[in-house]
């Protein structure tokens, strides 16, 4: 992941690519980031799910930080140019979420945007994740490789790792920073088990 500029998050339902996605975006926002992926901490995420565009156009450079949905109410706080800079001096991380999750038409559309984007910002950092059918079209498939993307796949996790997950879920949702009441937090370890 840290090699790629382009990487192309590949993986099954439930495998973890939108979860992997916001993880990117918290850790670039929070910069802090460890080696081999040192470098993208100086990045400035944009965290786009396709879904919420499935209808929509999809998001022009300078409404980019608003794309996600919980983040519009700070529209009134952004400069227009803001984003836009950020895109031009290739300090933007470009995470676009669920390529399977929206039509085929809207594909194409996707692919159209991204090749205009990456003319305009070619120093971008750009993560797109999808399901493995969506690449079984040879056409769409040679179209992400000649814009770069590099096909990463999502390896399923072990049982020890799952259990390791729901552990430290758990336990993250049992932390004083939580918003769970504290009725809630006594139901977590039989939750977890």
């Amino acid at each position: 992941l840290a090699q790629s500029q382009r990487p192309l998050i590949v993986g099954r339902a439930g495998s973890g690519k939108t979860a992997l996605l916001k993880w990117l975006t918290v850790r670039a926002a929070n910069g802090d980031f460890e080696e081999p992926m040192g470098g993208w901490n100086n990045k400035v995420p944009f965290y786009v799910r396709l879904r919420d565009f499935a209808k929509d156009s999809l998001p022009t450079p300078q409404i980019l930080p608003l794309a996600y949905k919980p983040l519009r109410d700070l529209r009134d706080r952004l400069s227009d140019d803001w984003a836009r800079r950020q895109l031009k001096e290739g300090r933007a991380l470009l995470l676009i979420d669920g390529l399977d999750e929206i039509g085929e038409n809207k594909r194409a559309e996707v692919l159209n945007w991204l090749t205009n984007l990456q003319m305009l910002y070619p120093d971008v950092h750009y993560v797109v994740s999808t399901r493995p059918a969506t690449l079984q079209d040879a056409l769409m498939r040679t179209r992400y490789e000649k814009l770069g993307f590099a096909p990463l796949r999502l390896q399923p996790l072990s049982v020890e790792s799952a259990a390791q997950l729901v552990t430290q879920w758990h336990e993250a949702m049992g932390d004083d920073r939580s918003e769970l009441l504290p009725s809630e937090k006594k139901e977590l370890p039989a939750l977890a088990e």
